[in-house]
């Protein structure tokens, strides 16, 4: 694993090499196998995700004219260039017409690698612009966030532990004990490059804020569980087709 990545040409720190290390501590049991990939898949789409967020390129209704304009230009290329390929005698004719009637010379062999390179640089052009504007316009403020809970969420109940989150306020801040858990999930989330991480704004990454959040979400996914099972069978599905994740948040331990 690398220890920086680039999102819209922005780098953005990775996870250490040691970063496994900082959540066995609070895990059910020992962490190994799928478990791993499993777990390293979540913390790096968070990463990906996150960053994706922060660094996006906004698009708007102007902006899409720019893809529409490459468009063009590409269709007209890729159309000239097959014209040009047809092996037949008009061709063959019209080129050599072309080749005599006043200097500089004008050969196929002139023209035509040009053709074949601006095709495959706007072909190039348009996978970036298409990636910057779903990254603009796809990445809802929740997604990483949502992303990592209900992944970290999977993996510790697969391991054999309890979903368990309290809220935490003036009341009960002093004598509030935050399950291993909330430790588990707090750790992941220190293990991010500052400028990345959520609902840890502090000292110490302010677990307590942390707990809250983590329980709002939580709340959330069980709430959808109870009450849009078709929408959460749609999300599991895709989180599972990624990154191998279990489908369901339990409520029988619900705070």
């Amino acid at each position: 694993m690398g220890y920086y990545q680039e999102v819209n040409l922005r780098p953005y720190g990775n996870l250490s090499h040691d970063w496994l290390s900082k959540l066995e501590p609070y895990a059910p049991r020992q962490i190994t196998g799928d478990f791993i990939k499993r777990l390293e898949w979540v913390l790096i789409n968070y990463i990906k995700n996150r960053a994706g967020t922060l660094a996006a390129t906004p698009w708007h209704d102007k902006e899409r004219g720019l893809i529409d304009g490459l468009e063009a230009i590409n269709t007209a290329v890729r159309a000239l260039l097959s014209a040009v390929d047809k092996s037949v005698p008009a061709t063959s004719y019209i080129l050599q017409r072309l080749e005599q009637i006043k200097e500089p010379h004008f050969a196929r062999d002139d023209f035509y690698p040009q053709l074949s390179q601006l095709n495959w640089r706007t072909h190039l052009l348009l996978e970036e612009l298409r990636a910057e504007e779903e990254r603009g316009d796809a990445l809802p403020m929740r997604s990483a966030w949502w992303s990592f809970v209900f992944g970290i969420a999977t993996i510790y109940r697969d391991l054999g532990g309890s979903i368990t989150v309290s809220k935490v306020s003036g009341a009960n801040q002093a004598t509030t004990k935050h399950s291993k858990f909330v430790k588990f999930a707090h750790a992941a989330m220190l293990e991010f490059p500052c400028d990345l991480r959520e609902h840890t704004a502090g000292n110490h990454g302010n677990i307590n804020s942390f707990s809250d959040a983590l329980s709002d979400e939580i709340g959330r996914l069980r709430g959808l569980e109870g009450h849009s099972q078709k929408n959460e069978a749609a999300f599991s599905l895709r989180l599972r087709a990624n990154g191998g994740l279990s489908p369901s948040i339990r409520n029988k331990d619900a705070p």
